[in-house]
């Protein structure tokens, strides 16, 4: 499937989550393949209680393993076999391990993971991490970003380099994280790499506005969300 064919599936399947399911149809299901980054404070769940809340239903289904790679979640079960396990899901979210655009290797097995995602399921969502808290020892590594804003460039830049080539949706959230922490919001747990609850939060808001559902205008966090 070509890439403009593989975005009018992508925008077909976002427009099942957008309306009201009818009488009888069941949720939408919606896979969500990752790492701790996706299971921790459980953001797919609270991506389906965004849309309960718009009066959207959606299943959230989740297959994550902490530390995983998309690489090594392949080297679990093929494509194929993701899709078969979770009942044929109408939208998959991919998340990569956090420095997985930090080499050229790691960038090259990503591309080919999400590149083999996109050749059996037509409407992907790449989650964008977030880049690691100014002064984690990460930016001290030979070879490493010297910060998070040269951090957070090269992940930006790899995802949407991919999704360009596979004509998948990309999940800003580490941008949108950016701007957070920008305005002073805390959203880095102690480790300084995973989210607390509010980052945690907002990777949650910005994942619904990615798949088209209604995110809450008296959220705080909005404004960031959709700017």
């Amino acid at each position: 499937m070509r890439g403009p064919t593989r975005r009018a599936a992508l925008a077909g399947a976002g427009s099942l989550l957008l309306a009201r399911n009818a009488a009888g149809s069941g949720p939408k299901r919606v896979l969500f393949i990752g790492n701790s980054f996706t299971h921790e404070h459980d953001v797919p769940g609270r991506v389906a209680a965004l849309a309960s809340a718009a009066g959207i239903w959606i299943e959230a289904v989740a297959h994550t393993r902490s530390g995983a790679s998309l690489w090594g979640h392949l080297k679990e079960k093929s494509p194929p076999e993701f899709l078969l396990t979770y009942g044929r899901p109408d939208l998959v979210v991919l998340q990569d391990h956090s420095t997985t655009a930090l080499s050229e290797v790691s960038r090259g097995r990503s591309t080919h993971a999400i590149q083999r995602f996109a050749m059996y399921h037509g409407a992907l969502v790449l989650f964008a991490p977030w880049a690691r808290r100014l002064g984690h020892p990460l930016y001290a590594r030979p070879g490493m970003p010297a910060g998070p804003s040269e951090m957070m460039a090269v992940t930006d830049a790899h995802y949407r380099g991919v999704a360009q080539k596979v004509g998948a949706e990309v999940a800003s959230v580490g941008r949108r994280w950016d701007h957070a922490i920008a305005e002073g919001h805390d959203l880095h747990a102690s480790d300084g790499y995973h989210a607390n609850e509010t980052g945690a939060h907002l990777t949650a808001l910005v994942l619904a506005d990615t798949l088209g559902i209604p995110v809450p205008a008296s959220d705080p966090l909005v404004a960031i969300v959709v700017p």
